[in-house]
């Protein structure tokens, strides 16, 4: 009996040919371009990839990245900008940045996404004062690897954020334990206590300057004010630290046309041990202060008040 002869050779899938122009250098960069992505894509897929889902790889990530789609919600799922709290979050790291930073964030990202299709992570956070510097890692490819501030940098090299925030410690009145307490219970960080330091002598040196040139020009101004100067009327002003027993006592000169400070004493225990006299004593080296100046006085009103 006669049997039909069974063609045992594999059929080949159809295919097509897509002509580039170019010498052979251009064919040798392109076939080693494309041997590139086709291994990235075989350990990536963990699959065989011929040349055709390499192109449509290549194809579709310019178009995402470059085009957008008009399934825009499913090809960049953005997430909302309002964002609810969950109970297990409450306890998350803070901290403090600056506006700068967050552009520089932004270039970040945006220059990430132009060369690969993974999200950032933040792998690890570190507390530098009210700085956080964050580790950012690919979630596909281990080398794309950033370290980004919460703030820019000053010129001596410390952190803008911290520094602000210094500033505002000092210049608040707020004591040590006050600092402490208020960026430990918020959880945004602390700054060290030998920074602090650091800080504060350089900005006492700043601090003293301005106070000096401010009285200078409070003189002036309070002189200025009168038409015929035989002397001038000042007030001061007794701040006790508590009401019985004071340590420390400050005593301010107002100008009485101006009301600008013109001289200001700080009294201690050490000075004089009776809180009672710390007053007048402040007063007196007001007196010799302003004398020193060339500044005669006519007439002087006291007010005190205990805090």
């Amino acid at each position: 009996m006669a049997t039909e002869k069974q063609d045992s050779s594999r059929k080949r899938p159809p295919n097509f040919r897509i002509e580039i122009p170019g010498d052979e250098t251009v064919k040798s960069r392109v076939l080693e371009k494309l041997q590139r992505v086709k291994s990235y894509l075989t350990s990536t897929l963990n699959k065989p990839v011929n040349n055709s889902l390499i192109i449509e790889e290549l194809l579709d990530f310019w178009i995402k990245q470059q085009l957008g789609s008009d399934n825009t919600k499913e090809l960049h799922p953005f997430p909302s900008t309002y964002s609810q709290t969950r109970r297990q979050d409450v306890d998350q790291g803070l901290f403090v940045t600056a506006e700068k930073s967050l552009d520089t964030y932004g270039e970040l990202f945006e220059a990430h996404t132009s060369i690969c299709n993974g999200k950032l992570k933040v792998l690890k956070r570190t507390m530098k004062g009210h700085v956080a510097s964050v580790r950012l890692m690919c979630t596909k490819e281990k080398s794309h690897s950033y370290l980004w501030s919460s703030s820019s940098y000053l010129p001596n090299d410390e952190f803008l954020v911290n520094h602000r925030i210094c500033h505002a410690f000092y210049s608040s009145g707020l004591l040590p334990v006050h600092y402490t307490r208020f960026v430990n219970g918020a959880g945004i960080g602390c700054i060290t206590k030998d920074r602090r330091s650091k800080f504060f002598r350089k900005y006492k040196e700043h601090a003293e300057n301005e106070s000096v040139q401010s009285v200078h020009n409070a003189i002036n101004d309070e002189i200025s004010s009168y038409d015929d100067l035989d002397g001038i009327n000042i007030m001061t002003d007794a701040r006790h630290g508590w009401r019985k027993n004071a340590e420390d006592t400050t005593v301010v000169a107002l100008g009485e046309k101006t009301h600008k400070v013109m001289d200001c004493e700080h009294v201690t225990k050490s000075q004089d041990k009776v809180a009672q006299r710390h007053e007048r004593l402040g007063t007196q080296k007001i007196y010799e202060n302003l004398e020193n100046k060339m500044c005669p006085l006519k007439f002087m009103h006291m007010i005190e008040i205990w805090l």
